[in-house]
């Protein structure tokens, strides 16, 4: 589904969400719908960083809410894990999102050469929770 929604729309290969990943624990959140993956988060814990790699929301079901509440769902289990704050790369078309929910921008924005060609930058964000 992370490659269906984030990768696979902008021609990159499947390859491109592994060369991504970064190193811990991963925790992964879903929304399910008629037996379908429709929303996801994943979540690494990583020793002092605590970042949220992926996020997705099915394209026919966004505006919907699902997204809010799949971040409720990682909120609650960082809560219940003494988690104390989170960093995620939000790509320009999600930023406004992550804003809606308490992320603050740090930085400039970055720009990776396999994204800008699509008109997608990111910028580092963080939560304290």
């Amino acid at each position: 589904m992370l490659y269906n929604e984030l990768f696979e729309p902008l021609g990159m290969p499947r390859e491109s969400q592994e060369q991504l990943k970064v190193p811990g624990i991963e925790h992964y959140f879903v929304c399910i719908l008629n037996h379908r993956i429709i929303g996801v988060m994943v979540l690494v814990v990583s020793n002092e960083i605590i970042e949220l790699h992926h996020a997705a929301i099915s394209k026919e079901y966004r505006g919907q809410g699902i997204g809010k509440k799949v971040w409720q769902e990682v909120l609650g289990f960082c809560k219940s894990e003494g988690i104390k704050g989170i960093e995620l790369y939000s790509r320009n078309t999600a930023i406004n999102f992550w804003q809606s929910v308490g992320f603050t921008e740090l930085g400039e924005w970055l720009e990776v050469e396999s994204f800008v060609k699509h008109g997608i930058r990111h910028k580092k964000m963080e939560i304290s929770i």
